[in-house]
C-alpha cells in the first residue's frame, strides 16, 4: 500500500528510478563488506528495492497498452527479462569459475552488472519520463525540462 501512495505522489517512472538507483548503489558496495551480517542485510535490502517496484512498473506498462494487447505486452516484457537473466547467468557462471575467482575476475560480475543496471536506469528515465503518471500540478514539461508547480517555473526537473 505504501508503494501505491508513493507511485501516486512521485509518479510510477520516478518511483522506479529512485528505487532502482538505491538498489544499484547497494550492489556496488556489496562485494566490499567483510562482515557476513552486513553483507546479508545489504543483499536483502537490494533485493527488496529491486523487486518492490515490479508491480508499479507492470501497472505502468499495462496502462500504456490497449486492453486486448496487454497479454502480449506482458509476455514480451517477461520474455525480455528472462532472456537477459539467462545471458547474465551464463556469463556470471564463467566469471565465478574457480580460475576466474583466483585471478580476481569475480569483481567484473559486480561491476558489469552495476554498469548495465545504470544504463537501464538512464534509458528507462529518458524514454518514459514524459509518460510518467504524476499529478499534473507537479509534472515536468518535456519541452522546457523545468519543474512546474501550478504554472510557475522552478528548478530543473529530476535528472
Amino acid at each position: 500500500m505504501a508503494l501505491a501512495h508513493y507511485a501516486h505522489r512521485l509518479g510510477s517512472v520516478r518511483l522506479a528510478i529512485i528505487a532502482q538507483a538505491l538498489a544499484r548503489s547497494l550492489l556496488l558496495f556489496f562485494p566490499f563488506f567483510t562482515l557476513p551480517l552486513l553483507a546479508a542485510v545489504t543483499y536483502i535490502g537490494r533485493n527488496v528495492l529491486m523487486n518492490a517496484t515490479g508491480p508499479v512498473g507492470s501497472a505502468f506498462l499495462l496502462s500504456r497498452v490497449k486492453e486486448d494487447e496487454r497479454g502480449l505486452a506482458s509476455s514480451v516484457n517477461q520474455g525480455a527479462w528472462m532472456l537477459f537473466i539467462g545471458i547474465g547467468t551464463f556469463i556470471g557462471g564463467f566469471l565465478w569459475s574457480s580460475a576466474a575467482v583466483a585471478s580476481g575476475l569475480w569483481m567484473f560480475a559486480f561491476a558489469g552488472t552495476a554498469a548495465f543496471y545504470a544504463l537501464n536506469t538512464v534509458f528507462y528515465f529518458r524514454w518514459f519520463r514524459a509518460l510518467d503518471d504524476r499529478p499534473a500540478a507537479s509534472r515536468t514539461t518535456p519541452s522546457s525540462g523545468t519543474h512546474e508547480v501550478a504554472g510557475a517555473s522552478a528548478e530543473p526537473a529530476f535528472r
